[in-house]
């Protein structure tokens, strides 16, 4: 790659446009390409610190090697499902599955309807992140620790450039087992198992008895 200009000298709020040329190699492997232009600014080091900042941005390039055009882009939406996390937070989750064959940027918005008293929520901001070829990820969403536990219809819309897709389904928010609940199952179990072993060995003892005076 090669840039127009690597250095500029800008204005507070003042923009230029950097052209770039990108040579592809006769001997490059056909398939999508990934790269990053970066733009960097950095006070003058002094060698007195150890510690040196760096303000920077980046543009990310897809570079398609190869006839045909740029490759499919395509996704889709899995297991919609929503919980409470430990810690109190609703959240609602979905696997998404890259079908196509270039990365994704995937951004979306979650919205829940029909709630607990016919309540509504939303719309949510959803990012599941940048998603490689054949990959799969779980785009999550974290909710208002207020909302209400119940059953909701949750609609969610994803989309990586010009590509959505969408989604719907009941889902249920609920409270997680509190913890002295589920120690209490656990106790109940080792008592049940406790008395379990405590009769049988009662029923050893009392057979090896009999045996013993049948053979007086």
């Amino acid at each position: 790659m090669r840039l127009e200009h690597s250095e500029l000298v800008l204005a507070p709020d003042e923009t230029a446009t950097v052209w770039t040329e990108i040579t592809v190699a006769k001997d490059a492997t056909g398939g999508e390409h990934y790269g990053v232009i970066w733009a960097e600014i950095s006070p003058q080091r002094d060698p007195s610190q150890q510690v040196h900042q760096v303000a920077r941005a980046g543009v990310r390039i897809y570079l398609s090697v190869g006839p045909g055009g740029e490759p499919r882009s395509d996704f889709r939406i899995e297991d919609l499902t929503g919980a409470r996390a430990k810690n109190g937070v609703p959240v609602v989750t979905a696997r998404v599955k890259n079908t196509g064959g270039r990365a994704l940027d995937l951004t979306g918005r979650l919205t829940l309807s029909d709630g607990p008293g016919g309540v509504s929520a939303g719309p949510f901001d959803v990012r599941a992140g940048t998603l490689g070829p054949g990959r799969s990820t779980l785009a999550k969403t974290t909710l208002d620790p207020r909302l209400p536990d119940g059953a909701w219809t949750a609609q969610l819309s994803l989309a990586s450039g010009l590509v959505t897709r969408e989604t719907s389904g009941r889902i249920t928010i609920g409270s997680p087992q509190p913890a002295h609940r589920r120690g209490g199952n656990t106790r109940m179990a080792m008592l049940t198992v406790g008395s379990l072993v405590s009769v049988a060995a009662t029923a050893v003892i009392a057979y090896a008895y009999r045996r013993r005076n049948r053979s007086r």
